[in-house]
């Protein structure tokens, strides 16, 4: 897909999805994954300080590395020279800083991605594989899924009892994931009559899907094959040379 940074913007949808993904997180919250380690804002979904990255403060002209936030009351800025955390945040810390997500971080995720999978569905031009069931499946606890096949052994007693074992365990993790995925798909259905409500028919159209805290973004462009025919053509039309690769 080409970079839509720079191209011009027909239409904007923007859902607040905090209610769905609160009402998926309560019905899955003991079978999702924590969110990434690091230091959250009360306003952010994605950790401000990301586990493993480096952070600093300025003192004059100098910088000094953040070894413990606790400790900070500055500023903090990332490698970039970014600010990242605000020295309004940070004397407030109690308030606004957490070490766990203050949004349910894996619901809205699984939800974008399912949003995802409509716009991929829906445009004619993108041939799209199962792969969102992946996308999905990453953000719930791997054992939901691995109900330990047993190692066979030259007990044939033995391996049966574990076979049986094994079958019941399966059996009682396929019933978890189906509840799990009857209430992602109950918490998503109203999202997806938005979203689909604003695609209409317009199929042949480039969209973009971004997930912005809690608030979900569709954005459409222009037709495709418009883009692909300026592309191809659109400087020899306006008259101008084709760039020298």
């Amino acid at each position: 897909m080409s970079d839509l940074k720079h191209m011009v913007l027909e239409a904007k949808l923007r859902i607040d999805i905090a209610s769905s993904a609160n009402q998926l997180d309560l019905q899955c919250a003991e079978i999702l994954l924590p969110p990434p380690k690091g230091i959250y804002l009360k306003t952010r979904l994605e950790p401000v300080l990301v586990d493993g990255n480096n952070y600093y403060v300025r003192r004059g002209t100098t910088t000094e590395p953040v070894i413990d936030v606790n400790l900070v009351n500055e500023n903090i800025y990332d490698e970039n020279n970014k600010l990242v955390i605000p020295k309004s945040y940070l004397l407030k810390k109690e308030k606004y800083l957490s070490n766990d997500s203050f949004m349910p971080y894996r619901a809205a995720k699984i939800i974008e991605c399912m949003a995802s999978n409509v716009v991929d569905l829906f445009v004619a031009y993108r041939n799209v594989g199962d792969h969102w069931h992946e996308r999905i499946n990453r953000h719930f606890r791997p054992e939901c899924f691995d109900a330990g096949y047993p190692i066979h052994t030259l007990n044939e007693a033995e391996n049966l009892a574990n076979m049986v074992a094994y079958a019941e365990r399966k059996q009682k993790l396929d019933e978890v994931m189906d509840e799990a995925y009857s209430a992602r798909d109950s918490a998503f259905l109203p999202i997806k009559q938005e979203i689909e409500l604003f695609l209409g028919t317009l199929n042949w159209h480039m969209y973009s899907v971004k997930l912005v805290d809690t608030q979900l973004e569709v954005e459409r462009f222009c037709d495709y094959r418009v883009h692909l025919w300026e592309m191809e053509h659109g400087a020899k039309f306006r008259g101008e040379e084709p760039a020298v690769e």
